[in-house]
């Protein structure tokens, strides 16, 4: 997995493990510097003076909060750091604070009113979505403004809409639609947008169950067959319902979530010059069955089919360079695969859970073997590592409660920890002559199954 760097607003495991708590229970740094958590069963909480940053999730589902107070010295707010707060009705955001997170204010149901000072120079997307009762937005300054319930940049970037209308008109002269900007717009039907409009986020339609119609002027975007695409081959994205989806030949990246949680996708068919597979592109598409990939295909990525649980086989094109964290994880019906020798990396959790697998073909240009690559593939019971591999990631193949054998070659230097626990069926790992106090050392913990050969 590509680790983000750790963000000010991101709560790290050092600053878990050493926070400290207040007298109602909110958890804080240690430096008293950010809030970690907000306290539990509280309806009202006054933050402490002298925090600078609210954290990621901080009062995260913490329903009964009613109002939140915070001092002057905060000047960060993190990702859903109020989200789904869903009886807060008083806050207020200090002239100071510069950045505030995505979705921190995400349904927030009983909000009425809230005032944006001119400090903030940075709003993330979906920032007021399902705050169905929000009436008054108050912005200082210039660097947002709102209209028939969107948010606004001062550049023309849609960030949030919490508009209960039916149909919505974008205003011309909006220059992009953010990420997320309409999810959970339940009530909509129809979208118009205008020809100002030169980039769309993704994932913008998710939970718009009643969406029926999108209008698009100019030529930057088109809609067919329920699915919106940009004149550059990307599809954004699909509010179609149909078992059996194709995919127009001239598309050549599915953007991110584009399919998330379609339950009712049961085959897609994808056009022979697909190049990339977003993130969560099918994720939990649990009833999908079958899915080509062309070769063509060089980039699937984190998580992208996570938990299609029905999909019984899935084709790793020849020409594939990357393949996210997780992209097969909880695919539980594949029973074989081949990695081809384009791929040099398996990233963390890529097979993860995959219990019916029982056979893996690993390339000969693979480098590194991730944290639980394969962890829980429990029908696994033979595995042969090519001597292009220098590193097998901790807990890799963890719970492979079938696995019999593996041949691990002298091209491995580093085996992280717990490689193998729970693989109760192991009798054999197989090292090259000569290797054997090299591998002791690295397994110290299964000596007793290492075999040379």
């Amino acid at each position: 997995m590509n680790y983000p760097t750790i963000s000010k607003t991101e709560i790290t495991d050092d600053e878990r493990a050493e926070a400290v708590n207040d007298e109602y229970g909110a958890k804080y740094t240690k430096d008293w510097l950010k809030l970690i958590e907000g306290p539990e069963n509280l309806t009202s909480y006054t933050i402490k003076e002298g925090t600078k940053v609210i954290g990621d999730t901080a009062f995260w589902c913490k329903n009964k909060i009613k109002s939140i107070i915070l001092p002057d010295s905060v000047t960060s707010i993190g990702y859903f750091a109020f989200s789904d707060c869903t009886h807060l009705c008083s806050i207020n955001i200090p002239n100071g604070v510069t950045s505030i997170g995505e979705e921190a204010l995400d349904n927030c149901s009983a909000l009425e009113s809230i005032t944006i000072p001119q400090s903030v120079k940075n709003i993330e997307h979906g920032i007021f979505n399902r705050c169905k009762r929000l009436n008054n937005v108050n912005i200082e300054g210039n660097n947002f403004y709102v209209k028939d319930k969107m948010l606004f940049s001062s550049t023309g970037v849609l960030i949030s809409c919490w508009s209960y209308e039916k149909e919505i008109t974008i205003p011309y002269g909006t220059t992009a639609i953010d990420t997320e900007a309409f999810i959970f717009c339940r009530t909509l039907e129809t979208l118009n947008i205008p020809n100002s409009i030169t980039t769309i986020g993704f994932r913008i339609f998710w939970g718009c169950t009643r969406l029926k119609n999108i209008n698009v002027e100019g030529n930057n975007f088109y809609v067919k067959d329920k699915m919106l695409f940009s004149s550059t081959g990307v599809l954004i994205s699909c509010w179609s319902k149909r078992k059996r989806i194709s995919i127009p030949n001239e598309i050549i990246v599915i953007g991110d979530d584009v399919f998330n949680d379609c339950n009712s996708l049961e085959t897609i068919i994808l056009p022979p010059g697909i190049t990339s597979i977003g993130n969560n592109a099918f994720s939990d598409c649990y009833n999908l069955e079958y899915i080509n990939i062309p070769n063509s295909v060089t980039s699937i990525g984190e998580e992208a089919f996570e938990n299609c649980k029905n999909l019984e086989s899935i084709n790793i094109p020849d020409n594939i360079a990357y393949i996210g964290h997780g992209a097969f994880s909880g695919c539980y019906n594949i029973l074989g695969l081949k990695i081809p020798n384009t791929l040099s990396i398996i990233n963390n959790y890529v097979f993860l859970n995959n219990t019916t697998l029982n056979f893996i073909e690993i390339g000969n240009n693979i480098k590194s073997i991730g944290d639980g690559a394969f962890e829980a593939c429990e029908s696994l019971k033979s595995i042969n590592i090519p001597n292009s591999v220098t590193s097998i990631g901790g807990e890799a193949f963890r719970d492979c409660t079938s696995l019999q054998s593996i041949n691990i070659p002298d091209s491995v230097t580093s085996i992280g920890d717990s490689a193998f626990l729970g693989c109760e069926s192991l009798e054999s790992i197989f090292i090259p002559k000569g290797t054997k106090e090299k591998f002791t050392r690295l397994l110290s913990n299964y000596s007793e199954y290492l075999k040379e050969i």
